[in-house]
């Protein structure tokens, strides 16, 4: 069981793509080492770069239930990461700026995986000037891309993002 000290959510905090594995590698590690609760959030651009005309017309509910469906589908063939709820895949809108911060504290974590892109954006786009000690709102782990090239071409031919 945890003790006082140890999270109890975390929240992988990344954009699809070939870095995002990094941050969910990190964010498994720790919620074993706690036995937390983990759930991963992808900033994404609804229309996934498509011009507006070939967008699907979707309700926004819908578009949600089809990305959240995608990455589910993405997580369990290429991890060993296993989701115990229907809400542990989140979606924030890009660009993220406070949906970040906004989504950290509904979904109620206490440690949020990132990059240190996406914190910079989320700082930048919340109501603070400068970014304090925990600007997400918890305790932030910035986790920097450790791959090589040869590595991140590996991954991509893989299928892995």
């Amino acid at each position: 069981m945890n003790d006082s000290t140890g999270f109890r959510r975390i929240l992988a905090v990344c954009e699809p793509g070939p870095g995002s594995r990094e941050v969910i590698r990190r964010a498994e590690e720790l919620a074993r080492h706690n036995q937390a609760h983990l759930g991963i959030a992808f900033v994404v651009d609804y229309g996934f770069g498509m011009d507006d005309d070939q967008l699907p017309i979707l309700s926004p509910q819908e578009v949600l239930r089809e990305l959240v469906s995608h990455f589910r589908r993405e997580l369990v063939e290429h991890s060993d990461f296993t989701l115990e709820t229907d809400t542990d895949v989140i979606i924030f809108s890009d660009p993220p700026g406070q949906s970040i911060t906004d989504g950290i504290a509904e979904w109620k974590a206490d440690l949020a995986v990132i990059r240190p892109e996406l914190l910079r954006q989320a700082a930048s786009g919340s109501w603070f000037s400068e970014v304090p000690e925990q600007p997400l709102g918890c305790a932030t782990l910035v986790v920097k891309e450790e791959r090589s090239i040869p590595r991140r071409r590996h991954l991509l031919a893989s299928g892995w993002w």
